[in-house]
């Protein structure tokens, strides 16, 4: 390996004069490091600190931290974030500063308070027991770590099942980094990533925890070095020489930084059931798209294989108008299509769910759809058979969807439907409806038992 060009003096010299600089702009009650910006064609140094403070809301209004919460803030060289939310929002925060372990900076000498206070830790040997905390916020810091994967396994460790994570982290691009700039970003500026910005997801699903949102703020990221690179270049010139390298690095494609919003959840099938309210439902199903089919399509796909049938016996024509309500990634329609139809239109409740089945090429049209609403995107009695398997479950689509549902059947046609034998209310709602029940199986799943019902309307 090449020997760095920057040394340790090299690396106190950047920091003491960035510490003197951010300083300089105060606290303002929270983090002030880059900033969102509300228009980045204008925005100049002016409105630099305005900038970082909406950032500071932005993670705020995210994170869903309230008085209630437990926080553990994550952070390098100032406790700022964590001293806001303990003053502003009264819940407990624990404050680990990580600059002891990164740099030769000088740590922060801070005092406890009664629902704060602070430590100097490693974020790979955190000190804290499992489940400790409801919520993980770091901002700034991450892309300092070097043990980036053992750092978020400690993360997962004392979070709480269902618990959040708050992190935002600078990624590297498919574009690779000169010798001369790796060197620069990581040897000087402390930058340390092996993930990108699809990786990034990747393993916060391997260590179970659902990413409900992940924001590109790249060139906030940049805008913020030009500004930054402007108000250092009077009193720090080679501060600003370098901040001007970092805006370069994102110009070029090297490098990006991107926002992550995640959920602890141990147990998906209870996790997705246990809400009733449909936005809920909706970002659940979002977040859990790119797992789905790889945790339940073995032991789930027996429904829709089931259910694609039963058409066949009681419907053979290949070419009748199908819909397949609660669609999610399109397993159903696979199901349909091996047997030979050829017009199935998908509705369901989740965009990202919807995006996997399309890709798929099994559905004629797709449609996200919330059952618990009129449905206005489709023709009444415009279909000969609708399918909604796995939708009439508990904490799902109630029996509004069934009257919702129920009108764009034709006459005579077919309702095929799966639900729990022990979801009484469900099966009382299916006697009230104009329709004769004409076929009904019994199967297990996931430990309880189900029926496969098929309808027809009269």
């Amino acid at each position: 390996m090449t020997q760095s060009q920057f040394t340790a003096a090299d690396r106190t010299a950047f920091y003491s004069q960035e510490e003197r600089l951010y300083n300089g702009f105060g606290s303002e009650g929270g983090m002030i490091r880059w900033g969102y910006f509300d228009n980045l064609a204008t925005a100049d140094t002016k409105d630099f600190l305005t900038a970082c403070q909406r950032w500071n809301h932005y993670l705020l209004e995210k994170s869903g931290i309230d008085v209630n919460s437990k926080v553990l803030v994550i952070s390098f060289n100032h406790h700022n974030t964590a001293i806001g939310l303990a003053e502003q929002i009264k819940c407990k925060v624990v404050s680990v500063d990580l600059s002891d372990y990164s740099t030769p900076s000088t740590p922060i000498t801070v005092q406890d308070q009664d629902n704060l206070s602070f430590h100097q830790a490693s974020v790979t040997e955190l000190p804290f027991p499992d489940n400790s905390f409801t919520h993980v916020l770091s901002s700034a810091t991450f892309y300092r770590i070097r043990e980036k994967e053992k750092a978020l396994q400690e993360v997962c460790r004392v979070l709480q099942d269902n618990g959040n994570l708050i992190l935002d982290d600078w990624v590297k691009k498919n574009t690779a980094m000169s010798d001369s700039n790796r060197d620069f970003m990581e040897n000087l500026i402390g930058f340390h990533s092996n993930f990108s910005s699809k990786s990034y997801p990747q393993f916060f699903n391997q260590l179970g925890l659902m990413v409900f949102e992940t924001v590109e703020f790249s060139e906030h990221l940049k805008k913020s070095y030009d500004l930054l690179s402007q108000m250092a270049v009077d009193k720090y010139p080679e501060l600003s020489s370098a901040y001007q390298k970092i805006s370069a690095a994102i110009s070029n494609d090297e490098m990006e930084w991107y926002f992550y919003q995640c959920e602890k959840v141990r147990d998906r099938l209870s996790w997705i059931h246990e809400d009733k309210d449909t936005d809920q439902i909706q970002k659940r199903y979002d977040a859990w798209s790119s797992l789905y089919e790889a945790e339940l399509r073995q032991s789930w796909e027996i429904m829709p294989n089931n259910a694609a049938n039963i058409l066949e016996k009681l419907q053979p024509n290949y070419h009748i108008s199908i819909l397949d309500a609660g669609a999610g990634t399109g397993i159903v329609g696979e199901a349909l299509q091996q047997k030979g139809y050829k017009n199935v239109t998908a509705i369901d409740i989740s965009s990202k769910m919807l995006k996997i089945a399309q890709e798929k090429q099994v559905y004629t049209a797709l449609h996200q759809v919330n059952l618990e609403e009129k449905i206005v995107c489709l023709n009444v009695e415009s279909f000969d058979a609708i399918l909604a398997i796995g939708v009439f479950t508990y904490g799902h689509a109630s029996p509004t969807g069934l009257y919702h549902l129920l009108p764009l059947l034709k006459k005579d046609g077919i309702f095929i439907l799966t639900v729990r034998l022990s979801n009484q209310p469900m099966q009382e709602a299916f006697k009230q409806l104009p329709w004769r029940l004409i076929e009904q199986q019994e199967y297990m799943f996931e430990g309880a038992p189900f029926y496969i019902m098929a309808y027809q309307k009269n």
